[in-house]
């Protein structure tokens, strides 16, 4: 199935050009990959494309609000066997969750091997040849919220040698752009340097990624086609007045389609509406 049928919404981007095959790559491969930006330029639709792709197989983990300095390794392997549950068994058959650290491991451990169809116990005692199973992957959307320390815990799932899961799984990590992947003056960053290592990819996005072509292209989908009201639209966005986030320019192009009522949006009605933003 395409990704137009899978999510109608998508818009071929420059950024989800990039972004989707990304994710397919991290998933295939059991790798670990960072991506950071700010809200409006596409991430969350290419994430929803792409876990319909494949949705018995990548999880999806959105994460909350925590304490300062985020959400600690307890609180995110509790969200991650949740998420895991989704893959494995219906909500009628959920026992409730242990609370200690090590208990957790070992109900992620086992929610694994659920899901491959594994003996818990063979499966520590003579491992497993992970290439006769397909990637399992699980997706941390809002990972600003998360602390240091917590992804550091979580990279231990990618290592079927750290006991935390009997296969590698994929890990992909999505935050706004309060997720600095880079170093700080200090040396400091969310990203440990055995996460940055193993990432396949660590890429942050901004809103002049997001082009002209792109956002003619948005306009287009919501029937905007006259050429001089593109430009004015165009031309808005370029002059500093507003991000270049689709999320605004979705709510320019419900107003410039409710201005022109049955009709086409013209220039003369892009510039009335304009005029008011």
């Amino acid at each position: 199935m395409s990704p137009e049928a899978l999510a109608p919404e998508l818009i071929a981007t420059s950024i989800s050009r990039t972004f989707l095959p990304r994710l397919r790559r991290t998933h295939d491969r059991r790798r670990i990959s960072v991506f950071a930006g700010p809200p409006g330029v596409g991430k969350s639709t290419s994430l929803r494309v792409f876990r319909a792709e494949a949705p018995w197989c990548i999880g999806m983990v959105s994460v909350p609000p925590g304490p300062r300095g985020g959400l600690k390794p307890a609180a995110v392997l509790h969200l991650a066997i949740e998420a895991l549950m989704d893959l494995t068994r219906p909500s009628t058959l959920r026992d409730r969750l242990p609370s200690g650290f090590t208990e957790l491991r070992h109900r992620l451990f086992g929610l694994v091997c659920e899901w491959a169809g594994l003996s818990t116990y063979d499966a520590r005692r003579d491992g497993v040849e992970v290439g006769e199973f397909s990637p399992l992957t699980l997706i941390f959307d809002e990972a600003q919220n998360l602390s240091p320390e917590a992804i550091e815990t979580l990279r231990f799932l990618n290592d079927a040698a750290g006991g935390f899961s009997p296969l590698p799984l994929g890990l992909i990590f999505v935050g706004n752009n309060e997720f600095v992947l880079k170093s700080d003056r200090s040396g400091h960053s969310v990203l440990s340097s055995a996460v940055a290592d193993r990432a396949l990819y660590t890429e942050t996005y901004s809103y002049s990624d997001v082009t002209d072509d792109d956002l003619a292209l948005f306009f287009e989908a919501r029937g905007i086609v006259d050429p001089a009201a593109l430009r004015q639209v165009i031309r808005y966005f370029g002059g500093g007045r507003a991000d270049r986030s689709f999320r605004r320019a979705a709510d320019l192009a419900a107003e410039l389609l409710e201005e022109a009522g049955d009709g086409q949006v013209t220039e003369a009605v892009a510039r009335e509406i304009l005029s008011l933003v």
